[in-house]
């Protein structure tokens, strides 16, 4: 495969991954609201998108850093800038927008993703005290077989 070739390429999964990671910001933000409404079928769908499009999003970014190394350049976001800022003009200024708007799509999915996370946490520690009953201040429970409180 030719330099042309590779940066083709390069470009087009870039372009691909904005797509795939506007629809996993989608599933994200629906997930949240799956949530809150403890709706088990639904997440038990959305997680299943999730992982297979997370999956294709993770093959890209594999290809990608293969052919940023392919044209002699480091496979990771220092590679891409280096490779941005050696591009023609007009190249450049077609892809360095692109090329941001991917990392502000990543890093929100990755924002969404935490607030899920502790939304998630949220829901497991009310379940928890609903089960278990929640302590008291002045109470704390002393081990079995011991009468000696703390």
């Amino acid at each position: 495969m030719n330099s042309r070739e590779c940066l083709s390429r390069l470009v087009g999964g870039v372009q691909q991954d904005i797509l795939d990671y506007h629809l996993l910001r989608e599933l994200l933000l629906a997930q949240h609201d799956q949530l809150r409404q403890r709706d088990a079928q639904g997440l038990t769908s959305s997680l299943e998108s999730q992982r297979q499009l997370v999956a294709k999003l993770q093959s890209r970014a594999r290809e990608r850093s293969d052919w940023l190394r392919l044209l002699g350049f480091s496979g990771n976001d220092g590679g891409m800038r280096q490779l941005l800022g050696r591009l023609p003009g007009p190249l450049q200024e077609r892809l360095a927008p692109h090329w941001q708007q991917l990392q502000a799509l990543v890093q929100a999915c990755q924002q969404q993703n935490e607030r899920n996370g502790r939304t998630l946490l949220c829901q497991h520690e009310v379940i928890r005290r609903m089960l278990y009953g929640e302590p008291s201040n002045d109470y704390r429970p002393s081990l079995p077989g011991t009468s000696v409180p703390y």
